[in-house]
């Protein structure tokens, strides 16, 4: 078995995260953790997924890194991160690993054995073989919406979810619908239809993952007067439909002086007591202002769906 790779785990002080908890609506705080690396590779995590299991978190990066953790938890609740792996992402074959190529800002796994990756500053989407090992050879390019090519460079595909129903959920952070809307689309490689999302007034659309209930849950950043805030939304598939504009329903927002930053990356599974487990985790981007967390929430038995993933 290799060595795990040099982390630093730096649990929350009890003020951080009281003032969390006090913020998380119908969110019950679980843990919270600071992780750094004298890695120069680590850092920049822009989307996270993690097994069923919860023992493996995969992460992705905007420097075109892809890292492996494990996580361990005691009943329920997140206790300690490592760090076991960090591996390149291959481009096309007929590209050359450039900053402009790499920006990894978004994931979600096709099937057991695909990993879509969405990459902004050349909007694309390319699909990963993936082991348990880790994302292994060249990817693919998946052919995706024919709008996407022409979102913002620095506003791309910045969320990525598989529906419970096959399609694909892409959402950009600044590319344009109509009235201040983001633009987004569902579908597959073989049809695709365009939607209009509208996050709260000065907040970006970061990241999303399916809940075990088969709804959306998203993350909004804002970045003002050289601080950030964050909230999560919550949406129902059911209301995306073809040229509409729709909005998530808040679930919770964070503001000084609870924790906050670039939180970019989210990922849910369901707990061993049935209960919804959220973790989501923020980019530092690569700067010395800023922290990678990883934070773990609970999704209160009120806020539950009666629909189940099939």
């Amino acid at each position: 078995m290799a060595l795990a790779l040099p982390l630093e785990v730096t649990a929350l002080s009890e003020e951080e995260a009281t003032a969390t908890t006090n913020a998380s609506g119908p969110l019950e705080w679980r843990a919270g953790f600071i992780l750094s690396s004298k890695d120069p590779r680590f850092g920049g995590i822009s989307s996270i997924q993690i097994t069923a299991d919860g023992k493996s978190l995969w992460a992705i990066g905007d420097r075109g890194t892809w890292m492996r953790f494990s996580l361990e938890h005691s009943r329920g609740i997140l206790r300690n991160v490592s760090l076991e792996h960090i591996g390149l992402l291959s481009m096309l074959a007929n590209e050359q690993r450039k900053d402009f190529t790499v920006d990894a800002e978004s994931s979600d796994f096709l099937d057991h054995k695909t990993l879509l990756v969405g990459f902004e500053r050349i909007n694309r989407l390319l699909a990963y073989k993936f082991t348990n090992h880790g994302i292994a050879g060249f990817p693919k390019l998946y052919k995706g919406p024919p709008g996407l090519k022409t979102a913002p460079r620095l506003g791309g595909p910045e969320s990525l979810a598989k529906l419970c129903d096959g399609r694909l959920f892409i959402l950009t952070e600044k590319g344009e619908f109509e009235g201040g809307a983001r633009i987004g689309w569902l579908g597959t490689e073989k049809r695709w239809t365009a939607f209009g999302y509208r996050p709260r007034k000065g907040y970006h659309p970061t990241g999303v993952t399916v809940l075990p209930d088969c709804r959306l849950m998203l993350t909004e950043r804002r970045f003002r007067f050289a601080h950030y805030s964050w909230r999560i939304a919550l949406l129902n598939p059911a209301n995306l439909r073809p040229d509409s504009v729709i909005t998530g329903r808040r679930v919770a927002l964070f503001q000084h002086p609870a924790v906050t930053d670039n939180f970019e990356a989210i990922a849910a599974r369901r707990g061993s007591n049935g209960e919804t487990l959220v973790y989501v985790m923020s980019d530092d981007n690569f700067s010395i202002f800023q922290q990678t967390y990883l934070l773990q929430f609970a999704l209160k038995a009120s806020d539950q769906n009666p629909l189940t993933r099939q």
